[in-house]
């Protein structure tokens, strides 16, 4: 966004800039406006103002606004010239807050300082406008009836979602632009947008417009059913975001401070955001642990995507869990310029801005001396890993057996747990094997692997044997039947590879860089062992803690490939001569 203007500093740090949009009865004539200084502590003694809540849209300049009398003004995206235009009034200055003007957006330390401030701009506001754009003419069908409605008018739209279709012809109308509302709604980029959720729940008195026409967000709620009367995605977003609201607004302290910021980043996976960092940035305004928070993540648009994300991770790990931090990983482009336990959100990059942070990375320090590792040691010895020794082809690989299967399916699902069944079971595998190894002679199939196992133990790997070879979501999802260096059984996913581990966690467990123990009931995971091992030595720091007449950890330098779905029962669970300490990359 280029400028012509010169903002006057902010000289407080609760001070900000509020735009005197200035009227005009034409919609198409120039924007013209100017700013107010106030400072939030005593804003309640100054003009109330409403905030902004809209999408940028395309980041290229297709508008401009005055904002001196000099004719010096701002380039602005057609989003917000759009929405200006909308909220313009024609005889009277509006007052208003829009972060890309009332911020300025060329001052990285205006914005570090302003960014932590929107949890008091929008809270502050008198109301809060959220433009969705133009709307189509069956919505604005119904969004007029509804601005303008009794409560019986309202009802009435409300029964239209319940009445069955047969009975609904003299409203027919009106249905088809309900409809065509619902389906339109959610699809509006403001709800995707990572910035309107905290910008939504701080509003003390949020209005959607669209165009020139608007209607209170509690009305519009209302004409909706409750996703369990009427299921939908308008029903589930529209009742899940105010359902949120009502908790920061009405709902008692305790109830609401559950909100943890890595739970709130949690709910939010796959928003959109033209800065991957304001991923983490834009819900620091409406979680609870605000003070931890505050200790660990500093706003600060000096860093890179990459620091930002990793700051986020360590937060997570340490006050949440590292299986909060597993679930956050996904596909995203973000992947390839994250260590792997970082999550990504499921936050998108564009090709130009990843080739800018990759270009980063080729100048920074090695990552031994960096915040991206995550140290992980057993305590107890309740940290255990497994290696990949075996992995069987998938299903469709061989040819059809199914007598065996049937044969085994029945042995393992109909019959008790005994010595007899465990005879038979044990019969069937090394038939089953044998029929394995006869198409596939190349292949490992331990015929003797059931050797040592107790009846149970016995019972549950068959029953994992048949739901790989049988159950058709192992065909579609492409998962590998593997065994383990401790002799176990299990289902990976097929990006598993040989000479990959299972690492199974149990609480307690130290977690990285943490003062204090955690719980991580049952948490599993892949990892891939890198080529060569690195130095541990971090900070003056070694991995593993000193111990008292106890042998050195065995240290596993790796790569996170994912969570291990498939829960793991091993034989020779916990090894007391040899603790782990693990060191994620």
């Amino acid at each position: 966004m280029s400028t012509s203007f010169t903002y006057r500093p902010l000289t407080k740090n609760s001070e900000i800039r509020v735009l005197l949009l200035e009227p005009a009865s034409n919609r198409d004539a120039t924007l013209k406006g100017s700013f107010q200084h106030i400072d939030l502590l005593d804003h309640y003694f100054t003009d109330p103002y409403t905030a902004l809540s809209y999408v940028w849209g395309n980041p290229t300049a297709a508008d401009r606004i005055v904002l001196d009398s000099r004719g010096s003004g701002i380039t602005i995206t057609a989003n917000l010239a759009a929405a200006l235009r909308d909220i313009r009034h024609s005889t009277r200055v509006h007052h208003v807050w829009v972060d890309a003007l009332c911020i300025n957006q060329q001052d990285i330390p205006e914005r570090n300082q302003q960014v932590p401030l929107m949890r008091d701009i929008y809270y502050g506001a008198s109301r809060t406008i959220i433009y969705l754009g133009s709307p189509n003419p069956e919505a604005e069908l119904i969004l007029r009836r509804v601005s303008r409605s009794t409560p019986t008018d309202a009802n009435t739209i409300r029964d239209l979602v319940f009445v069955p279709e047969q009975e609904r012809s003299d409203n027919k109308v009106l249905r088809e632009a309900l409809d065509a509302l619902t389906k339109d709604l959610v699809t509006r980029p403001w709800f995707e947008r990572v910035w309107t959720y905290q910008e939504l729940i701080l509003s003390k008195d949020p209005w959607v417009q669209f165009g020139r026409l608007k209607v209170q967000w509690t009305e519009l709620c209302n004409i909706f059913p409750r996703p369990s009367v009427a299921p939908g995605k308008s029903n589930e977003v529209l009742t899940g975001m105010n359902r949120v609201r009502d908790a920061f607004h009405v709902s008692t302290k305790e109830k609401y401070d559950t909100r943890k910021l890595w739970q709130i980043l949690k709910s939010r996976i796959g928003s959109r955001a033209t800065d991957p960092r304001d991923m983490i940035y834009a819900n620091l305004g409406v979680h609870s642990d605000r003070h931890i928070v505050k200790e660990q993540i500093k706003v600060d648009y000096n860093k890179t995507i990459r620091d930002v994300f990793i700051e986020a991770g360590h937060y997570v790990v340490k006050n949440g869990t590292l299986g909060e931090a597993l679930y956050g990983i996904t596909n995203s482009p973000l992947r390839s310029i994250l260590p792997s336990w970082v999550p990504d959100w499921g936050v998108e990059i564009s090709p130009e801005l990843l080739k800018k942070e990759q270009a980063k990375m080729s100048g920074s320090v090695p990552s031994s001396l960096n915040n991206d590792l995550l140290f992980v040691t057993d305590k107890a010895y309740s940290l255990d890993v497994e290696r990949i020794t075996s992995l069987i082809p998938p299903p469709e690989s061989f040819p059809s057996s199914e007598v065996s299967q049937r044969a085994l399916g029945k042995a393992v699902f109909a019959f008790p747990q005994d010595t007899a069944t465990s005879s038979l079971l044990r019969g069937l595998w090394t038939r089953f094997t044998v029929s394995l190894s006869t198409a596939r002679p190349g292949d490992p199939h331990p015929t003797t692997w059931l050797d040592g196992l107790d009846n149970r133990s016995v019972q549950i790997t068959m029953t994992r044997v048949m739901e790989y070879f049988i159950a058709p979501v192992y065909r579609h999802t492409r998962s590998r039947l593997a065994f383990l260096s401790d002799d176990t059984i299990t289902i990976v996913h097929e990006d598993v590879c040989l000479g990959d581990s299972i690492v199974i966690l149990a609480a307690p467990f130290d977690r990285a860089d943490c003062t204090h123990e955690g719980e991580v009931p049952g948490l599993q995971m892949v990892t891939r062992r890198l080529e060569s091992d690195r130095s541990c030595k971090v900070g003056g720091g070694i991995v593993d803690k000193p111990r008292l007449n106890k042998p050195a950890p065995r240290t596993h330098h790796c790569r996170l490939i994912g969570r291990q779905e498939m829960r793991v029962f091993t034989q020779t669970f916990w090894k007391p001569d040899h603790p782990v300490a693990l060191v994620i990359h």
